[in-house]
This record gives C-alpha cells, structure tokens and sequence, in this order.
C-alpha cells in the first residue's frame, strides 16, 4: 500500500467524516437554535446558513466523489480492477455510489431551489409566517434527516466493504 493510497484514503474519510458531520449539526444543532430565536434573527441566521454551507459542502463532496472514484478504480481509473472483487462486493459497492448520487441531489435541491424559495417567502418583520413557508420549512428539515440518514447508511455499507463482510 503506497502513501498516495494512504492519503487517498484519509481525505476521503475526512470528507465524509465532515459531510455527515455537518449535516449532523444543522439537524440537532442549527435548527433547534433557529426555532427559539425571534423570526428576524431566524430568518438572518438562516440566510447566512444557507450563504455559508454550500461554500463548505461542496468541496468536500467534490473531494468525496473525486477521491471515492480513485478508490473505486485502485487509482487506476479502469474497471478492469473491479473483477477481481464478487458479485456481492460490487453490489454493495454500486448501492453505496447510488446512495451518494442521491446525497448530492437531495442538498442540491435543498440548497439551489427549497431554500431560496423559502427565502423569498419569509415573513417580514412582525408578520406571522404563512402555511406554506411553514410547510416548506419542514420539507427541508425533513429532507436533511432523510440526507442524514442516507448518509449512515453510506458510512455502514463503506464499513461492510472494508471490513471484507461481502467479499
């Protein structure tokens, strides 16, 4: 095992050590601060969030992907390499891609289209939100957990391949 295959290995851990672990934090974390403060602060927060994470997700999962495919391909970036593992081995592993495509459009949607949507329908100072910000509101939270959940399953099929569970 060379130090490039060493270093391949930690940044794509690290990333999505980060990946999960912010989504981690805006579940339990941002959201939950987010509902006690007074809407404008709210909406002030929420706004900065929503500024700032993409600047941070999307390297990381740019570096995830980039990184997973090395891996994938033993740095070769040929398939050839994959016959030498099972069946089950490469089912996991075409499950565990799929589930990253997912990831990647599941923020995708939240970030580039709910957000800026629920942005704009924000209430101003001193109004009462109406049900549809509301309803839209909940549609991204519940779309982070699902993401998040997405992304436990991901770290317990890449766990499986590595621990040879499905060799």
């Amino acid at each position: 095992m060379s130090f490039l295959t060493i270093l391949i290995d930690f940044i794509h851990l690290t990333g999505m050590t980060m990946w999960i672990g912010a989504l981690w934090y805006t579940f339990y974390i941002f959201y939950p601060i987010t509902d006690a403060l007074d809407p404008a602060a709210r909406m002030k927060a929420i706004s900065i969030h929503a500024e700032r994470f993409p600047k941070f997700a999307n390297p990381v999962i740019g570096l995830v992907v980039l990184t997973g495919l090395f891996n994938t391909f033993d740095g070769s970036f040929v398939f050839s390499s994959m016959a030498d593992f099972s069946a089950a081995y490469n089912a996991v592993l075409g499950i565990k891609m799929l589930i990253v495509l997912a990831m990647i459009a599941l923020g995708m949607t939240v970030g580039m289209r709910l957000s800026p949507q629920a942005m704009e329908m924000a209430p101003a100072p001193g109004e009462k939100p109406t049900p549809e910000f509301l309803a839209k509101v909940a549609l991204i939270k519940n779309l982070t957990i699902l993401n998040l959940a997405l992304g436990f399953v991901l770290l317990f099929l890449a766990a499986t391949l590595l621990n040879g569970a499905v060799f």
